[in-house]
């Protein structure tokens, strides 16, 4: 038994959009090609994801190094981390996004 992380980063409907499509069937046919592996849903636009700036930089370095972290420094450890452990815990992680000008959207880039 597997866990697949699965990162979404497209909240348009799959009307609308290609990519939803493909990531759907790959899902549905992969939920029936292994029915005991676990696949955990990660919706980065339902995430409240902070963009990284001063107090994640220096509290990921102060914690790395055991220093003593501000308040708000440690708030910023802990959200990186959260994503850093689910994403480490998981077997096998599957990205699904469009490309939107040329790129990712722009809260795959903030995760």
């Amino acid at each position: 038994m597997a866990t697949v992380l699965f990162v979404k980063a497209n909240n348009r409907p799959a009307e609308q959009a290609v990519s939803v499509k493909l990531y759907e069937a790959f899902l549905a046919n992969y939920k029936e090609a292994h029915p005991n592996d676990i696949v955990v849903e990660l919706d980065l636009y339902k995430e409240e994801l902070p963009y990284v700036g001063v107090d994640m930089i220096n509290g990921t370095f102060k914690a790395g190094k055991g220093f003593d972290l501000t308040e708000e420094e440690a708030k910023a450890v802990a959200v990186a981390d959260k994503y850093l452990n689910q994403f480490l815990e998981a077997d096998k992680v599957v990205f699904g996004f469009p490309l939107w000008n040329l790129t990712i959207p722009a809260v795959l880039h903030t995760y």
